[in-house]
């Protein structure tokens, strides 16, 4: 199929449907994931349409304000589900850990009320309402601009905010993973925050299902040697992990 056509199909479909996701693209167009991401690129660069984590959304469509949390939640569940109860293995009572804004994160903090005392930070609010009533946790939740798109708070005050910190361990999530280009995002709005959660943790733990490797992304949050951990389903492709774990990456594969 020539790009024009994949382009005009991908177009259709999201007015179709308001939202698709990259799954979907693949599964209509025959095509990989990364092509689905570069056309994805090409369509939002042309304002065509607009990118989310995991798809796309109409630049016609008044649903494009909703958060795109809600769509991304229930792709590849079981596996997140699986990721974020192998990430309690790393945590010890009475840690002070950091929660990047994600899906899988959301799915970690559901699974906290097993511990005695925790001190967590994110700029989530999907967290946040997870843990709000949880008497275990100390919550602290950063300051910062609202970003409708993933519920969260961002900008300046957010990442000053985690540079003020000295926590345990980050949980960091991203979208993209590369053995040689290292752990990427699309959003400009959180990079500097998820960089600023990096430098203040002692440990840094990735959590990440498959659908993230086997692609390049807009932003390079850290070189693959800056991730202590990575958990990760084991849908991914087994040559991916040889590379990582050749590059001296700790991978824990659920």
């Amino acid at each position: 199929m020539l790009q024009i056509e994949r382009h005009n199909n991908i177009l259709a479909l999201v007015e179709q449907n308001n939202f698709i996701s990259i799954e979907e693209l693949m599964a209509a167009l025959q095509v990989s994931r990364s092509t689905i991401r570069r056309d994805l690129l090409d369509l939002e660069i042309t304002n065509k349409l607009t990118r989310t984590r995991g798809g796309a959304v109409s630049k016609h469509d008044d649903t494009a304000i909703v958060p795109d949390f809600e769509p991304r939640k229930s792709l590849h569940r079981e596996e997140k589900r699986r990721i974020a109860n192998a990430a309690l293995n790393y945590i010890e009572e009475k840690d002070t850990i950091l929660l990047d804004e994600g899906t899988t994160t959301v799915e970690l903090a559901k699974l906290l009320d097993r511990y005695a005392s925790l001190v967590v930070a994110t700029y989530d609010l999907n967290i946040v309402k997870e843990l709000g009533t949880m008497d275990n946790i100390n919550l602290v939740v950063s300051s910062g601009a609202y970003k409708v798109s993933s519920n969260t708070v961002i900008g300046y005050f957010a990442e000053k905010f985690f540079s003020e910190i000295h926590a345990d361990i980050f949980f960091l999530a991203v979208d993209a993973v590369d053995p040689q280009h290292g752990c990427m995002c699309y959003s400009m709005d959180e990079i500097l925050i998820k960089k600023s959660m990096i430098r203040s943790a002692k440990k840094t733990i990735l959590l990440v299902d498959h659908s993230k490797f086997e692609t390049i992304d807009f932003l390079n949050v850290c070189g693959i040697n800056e991730v202590n951990t990575i958990i990760t389903g084991v849908e991914v492709n087994p040559e991916t992990i040889a590379q990582l774990k050749d590059a001296g990456v700790n991978v824990v594969l659920v």
